[in-house]
């Protein structure tokens, strides 16, 4: 398990910043987060968080989906395979 100590959290122009200690920097401009309020949980990351579960799974999709990212015909006409020679 990783090491937990506070951090301050404040108001700025911007909303709200978090203040990390010394030992938590990252080394990159940008974070991915990830917001569990059933756990009351913020996880920061440098590299994308893995999809943790089938529900997480199929939320991710309904958003997709909503934003018209499955906006494409499936059921399309396609020519047979061509035969080739064996090699």
């Amino acid at each position: 398990m990783g090491t937990q100590t506070k951090a301050r959290v404040f108001e700025d122009e911007l909303g709200q910043a978090v203040q990390l200690p010394e030992g938590f920097r990252f080394a990159t401009s940008e974070v991915y987060l990830k917001h569990d309020p059933e756990k009351g949980t913020l996880t920061f990351s440098e590299k994308p968080l893995p999809v943790a579960d089938v529900e997480e799974m199929a939320e991710l999709f309904a958003r997709i989906n909503a934003s018209g990212g499955f906006e494409f015909d499936l059921d399309r006409d396609q020519a047979p395979h061509a035969e080739r020679e064996e090699l």
